[in-house]
């Protein structure tokens, strides 16, 4: 089965935006070409809005907008993530983010293990996922979000997900390079992508950015850092995560990407202290 040009377009557009960002054939030929956007972790809603604008579908935002939640005890995070960082001002930042990008967005408002309720998707009238966005930064909120996804029904064959924070921990975390202690899908988002996978015996595969092997000179390059995968098969007895770096390839992007050796010297991954919010 193949699509039109035009049906892929735009997931086209946010692979060839990335340094040596070309699209996998294979992958692009499966995707979904209808249905709803969904975004986790909207802040102040810049991407959401070009989201929005790009795929011309219905978008669901979904955030607390009052700041980060607390990630689970003992998980890796770092100090920007921390409880209540990144708060636009509430549900009056809301109001306002919901007037300036216009009536294609749906909120969901409030911490995940509140709001995804189990009939949510029906009571709200959501579409299977042609796009996720996890843009949510903690594995407990990535694992929330995706699980929900797949628990509700909304993802399928041919559905599209972009993570944007796969590789922050593993690049802030010290010590000797090893993909024992930096791999990706060990901790943050990429741990939570690793968990539905086998969950729901999904086969993934990597269509572009740092999920399969980079160019030398993409590597290197700081906007080589989302990961976007599509949905390959459900309920597999053999599930993939389709990320497809050699252990050499992670250690190589870990030493070698601009962005990655940034946060080493700014960031350092700790483990998560207790919750703090009533």
């Amino acid at each position: 089965m193949s699509w039109p040009e035009p049906a892929h377009g735009v997931i086209r557009r946010l692979c060839l935006e990335l340094p040596g960002g070309s699209l996998d054939a294979t992958g692009a030929r499966l995707f979904y070409t209808d249905g709803d956007v969904y975004q986790f972790g909207v802040a102040r809603g810049w991407s959401l809005g070009i989201l929005a604008r790009l795929f011309k579908e219905t978008t669901w935002g979904f955030d607390t907008f009052t700041g980060m939640p607390s990630e689970t005890p003992g998980e890796p995070t770092i100090a920007v993530w921390s409880e209540g960082h990144f708060s636009p001002g509430g549900p009056a930042a809301n109001a306002s983010l919901a007037r300036s990008i216009g009536g294609s967005v749906r909120w969901v408002i409030g911490d995940y293990d509140t709001t995804l309720t189990s009939t949510l998707a029906v009571e709200r009238g959501m579409r299977r996922a042609r796009y996720v966005d996890v843009d949510c930064d903690l594995y407990r909120s990535a694992h929330l979000a995706v699980d929900w996804m797949f628990a509700s029904g909304l993802i399928g064959i041919g559905t599209v997900i972009g993570y944007d924070d796969l590789w922050d921990l593993p690049c802030s975390t010290r010590g000797v390079l090893n993909t024992s202690t930096h791999h990706p899908l060990r901790m943050g988002e990429g741990k939570a992508h690793a968990e539905v996978t086998l969950r729901y015996g999904v086969r993934f595969r990597c269509i572009c950015g740092p999920c399969k092997p980079l160019e030398p000179g993409a590597l290197r390059l700081p906007e080589s850092w989302r990961s976007y995968f599509v949905v390959e098969r459900l309920g597999s007895s053999t599930p993939s995560s389709g990320f497809a770096m050699a252990d050499s390839e992670v250690v190589a992007f870990l030493e070698k990407n601009a962005r990655c050796r940034e946060n080493r010297k700014r960031w350092k991954a700790f483990p998560a202290y207790p919750h703090t919010r009533g």
